[in-house]
């Protein structure tokens, strides 16, 4: 179990981990259980949100030194150097350690890998962290926000710059796609109705593809 079998969390870390995985999970459909466990090969729990981006910016470094492209898709724009930067492991995990700060990163699914990085929420929700890139390994490939029928959720509906979903749903596809997976999954039915309201295409994207909750 990657959260009991983790020397570095105390008890109590562990049972907040373990009832914030709980939470995130607990409204998935079977469809939705089934493409994490085919999708997600490892989950990362750390102790802190600190060494959680510690962890993940070396793993990067190792990635990208060794050649393996496509861990993430701001590589390229945040590492100005190209090849060159490529090969400067520490500024590579410099660089990825400071994107992560800056951007509030409180988890991370490496695609290439397919891991998720997690710790207990840093004070925010945690069950909304996890279900957020929870839905990001459903995603795998992007087999949901690369198509056409979520563009138009994204281009219409969740990506709108008058009434986004949250404003970090609007900046991309890929991350509408995980934002309103948050939103489901932790949402009660009275909160999902809304939900269903506000946003119908993309709840009818979810039920046409068995991932909204029964």
């Amino acid at each position: 179990d990657a959260i009991d079998g983790n020397n570095t969390l105390t008890p109590e870390q562990k049972a907040t981990y373990k009832k914030a995985a709980y939470d995130a999970t607990k409204r998935m459909p079977p469809a939705a259980v089934a493409a994490i466990k085919k999708n997600m090969k490892a989950v990362n729990f750390s102790p802190n949100l600190e060494n959680m981006r510690y962890v993940i910016a070396q793993q990067i470094a190792d990635l990208s030194v060794s050649g393996k492209p496509g861990w993430l898709d701001w590589l390229d724009k945040t590492l100005a150097g190209g090849e060159v930067a490529r090969r400067e492991r520490s500024k590579i995990a410099e660089e990825t350690e400071k994107w992560m700060n800056d951007n509030h990163a409180a988890g991370v699914w490496l695609s290439n890998t397919q891991e998720i990085f997690l710790d207990g929420g840093n004070g925010t929700n945690p069950a909304g962290v996890y279900a957020h890139e929870l839905t990001h390994a459903i995603d795998k490939d992007r087999v949901h926000s690369d198509s056409p029928k979520w563009a138009d959720v994204f281009k219409t509906e969740i990506g709108t710059p008058d009434a986004p979903l949250t404003d970090y749903a609007a900046t991309s596809a890929v991350e509408s796609f995980a934002e309103f997976g948050r939103a489901v999954y932790t949402s009660d039915t009275a909160k999902r109705r809304e939900l269903e309201r506000d946003f119908p295409k993309a709840a009818r994207y979810f039920k046409e593809n068995s991932l909204w909750p029964s």
